[in-house]
């Protein structure tokens, strides 16, 4: 299965990715964890990706594609922002105390929780991130 839009690099884009990532979790039987965790991914990259934008003022669209292999989902988000590897970000310090841990980060941090691989690549002014997750059940779970 293969699903594949373009959402605008605005906070209405974040909208029209939440609108998307429902009906395909509702056509491919996702349980309403595995939609949390799709939305929770897409979303946080999606919004690095339009900040970005914002930084540079330019408006941009960014694509996603989601391939279903069984219980294998891979996710491609594809921009033409300024070269950014979420891959390359440290993670944050996760064991000190709130009040002396640095602003950002977490974000990606709790994608990295989420998915099973991830990798950037950069051709021309093209960023590509390739996530994949293991979903839990391979003909979709109940909703």
């Amino acid at each position: 299965m293969i699903e594949s839009f373009k959402i605008k690099g605005s906070q209405q884009g974040l909208e029209e990715l939440k609108s998307n990532l429902e009906r395909i979790a509702f056509s491919w039987k996702l349980s309403k964890e595995e939609l949390f965790e799709l939305n929770l991914i897409l979303e946080e990259i999606c919004t690095n990706s339009i900040m970005h934008v914002k930084e540079n003022h330019r408006t941009n669209e960014i694509e996603i594609t989601l391939v279903r292999e069984g219980s294998l989902l891979t996710m491609t988000v594809t921009d033409q922002n300024p070269a950014f590897d979420p891959t390359a970000v440290k993670d944050p310090d996760v064991t000190s105390p709130l009040h002396k841990r640095k602003i950002g980060g977490l974000g990606l941090y709790l994608v990295k929780q989420y998915v099973d691989h991830i990798s950037c690549t950069r051709t021309g002014n093209t960023n590509t991130l390739i996530m994949t997750k293991k979903l839990n059940q391979p003909d979709g779970g109940k909703r």
